[in-house]
């Protein structure tokens, strides 16, 4: 069986953070060596990602010099090896598509690597059911919620926050204004995918009627919205937002 894996799809994106460092910011959450498949990819990423978190220059020598003084440069396959992996294009165009597909490359292989641990696990007599069973659930649960995620310092957290104040994302990860100009402030932009915002308050105190205003505000940005209501009818909405 073929592991699942698009050394396509790494390389560009490898060439396009190192040829276009400014597309890091918005994809710096989205990524982490791990997701990558080829060793080669996670070293070049790991370099990228330091020299990034501390402010350290991106170019390709320096990224270079970054692999050297980890020890890495040699087990990348030296600067030839570098030079062959960045031949392809660098292109941004779809880089989100890009990332998400390599995010499911990466749950397909993480998927069969547990099942296959769980397999051989289930047909030991000697290993208790119950104990598999909860090895299971919490890996299909991490798997689901990418609780996976490497630690990270708070140090790195916060200058990653102050180094996104100052420098607007772009490619498309835009926060959705809320249609309140102070709200908006505090919120750094508005509503950020892939943040679950509640709207909470005591009956009669406004929820549902400030609910629709961010639905239309959201819909004015050409945003697609499902508004959904267990309590009133379409019609009593329409009547409680004009």
């Amino acid at each position: 069986m073929n592991t699942p894996y698009s050394p396509e799809i790494e390389q560009e994106l490898i060439a396009a953070l190192l040829f276009t460092p400014n597309i890091y910011n918005d994809l710096e959450d989205l990524l982490t060596p791990d997701i990558f498949y080829d060793t080669k990819a996670q070293y070049l990423f790991s370099a990228i990602q330091y020299q990034h978190r501390h402010n350290l220059p991106t170019d390709l020598v320096s990224i270079v010099q970054r692999l050297r003084d980890a020890g890495t440069l040699d087990k990348v396959g030296g600067m030839a090896e570098i030079t062959n992996m960045l031949a392809r294009t660098p292109s941004i165009t779809g880089i989100k598509a890009k990332v998400n597909k390599l995010h499911e490359l990466h749950t397909q292989r993480a998927l069969i690597a547990l099942t296959a641990t769980i397999n051989e696990k289930a047909q030991d007599g000697t290993n208790d059911i119950a104990d598999t069973l909860d090895e299971l659930e919490h890996g299909l649960t991490a798997l689901q919620t990418g609780t996976a995620a490497e630690a990270v310092s708070w140090m790195d957290c916060v200058q990653t926050f102050l180094k996104n104040l100052q420098e607007p994302p772009e490619l498309g990860f835009t926060p959705i204004s809320t249609g309140l100009d102070q709200l908006d402030r505090l919120l750094n932009g508005g509503f950020r995918s892939p943040d679950l915002v509640i709207l909470g308050g005591r009956p009669s105190m406004g929820k549902t009627q400030f609910a629709i205003h961010f639905a239309i505000a959201a819909a004015r940005q050409q945003q697609q919205v499902l508004f959904a209501s267990i309590e009133m009818t379409a019609q009593q909405l329409v009547e409680l937002y004009r």
